[in-house]
């Protein structure tokens, strides 16, 4: 079984588990005790891991179903493997193992907190984007050369096409200096700030 979980958060995992020597799933709550379930600890992609005994055992929730709660300490790992094998000379259930990926910390296996929504975090992508330098002569934005564009290819003109305001007329983005041979000699572009 494989989930994912944030990295050093304590955190509960259902899981089945099935009778011994059969397919059914284990109605009866067994006897776990110490041993029963272990907890890998990988901190890195090779290598063995710090293995020890879980902190606690788990609960049948009903027809077949169990739960484990895990601590904080238990999720500071790339990867966590739990293992749960009947330590009992009379197995009750069939070994099950459950390999846990952690997110959300730069120790993670994966670093990007995926708790948060997707929606922030596509906005944080792209305020990203929009404030790089694209321009380095006039130190432009994306977000601001992309008002500077606007004004030239759907801008209000105005001075004989001098002058480019933007769409609606309110704002001057771009502003040329022409010689008597009609020649653009200077510009003064004000782009948006946001």
């Amino acid at each position: 079984m494989n989930a994912e979980r944030l990295y050093a958060t304590g955190t509960q995992i259902e899981f089945p588990l099935i009778k011994a020597g059969e397919q059914n799933f284990n109605n009866d709550p067994p006897s776990f005790t110490a041993g029963d379930v272990r907890v890998i600890l990988y901190t890195s992609e090779t290598g063995a891991g710090s293995a020890g005994d879980s902190t606690n055992l788990p609960s049948h929730i009903e027809k077949g179903s169990f739960r484990l709660v895990l601590t904080n300490a238990e999720l500071t790992a790339k990867r966590i493997q739990v293992v749960i094998i009947d330590q009992s000379a009379t197995k009750e259930w069939e070994d099950q193992e459950i390999n846990i990926e952690t997110y959300g910390h730069t120790s993670a296996q994966h670093p990007r907190d995926r708790s948060t929504t997707e929606t922030v975090f596509i906005q944080a992508i792209v305020d990203d984007i929009m404030t790089d330098i694209v321009e380095s002569e006039g130190s432009y934005t994306v977000q601001q050369a992309f008002s500077l564009m606007l004004s030239a290819l759907l801008g209000v003109t105005t001075n004989s096409g001098r002058t480019l305001k933007t769409p609606n007329g309110v704002g001057t983005r771009i502003q040329g200096t022409v010689n008597s041979s009609d020649e653009r000699t200077a510009i003064t572009a004000t782009p948006s700030s946001r």
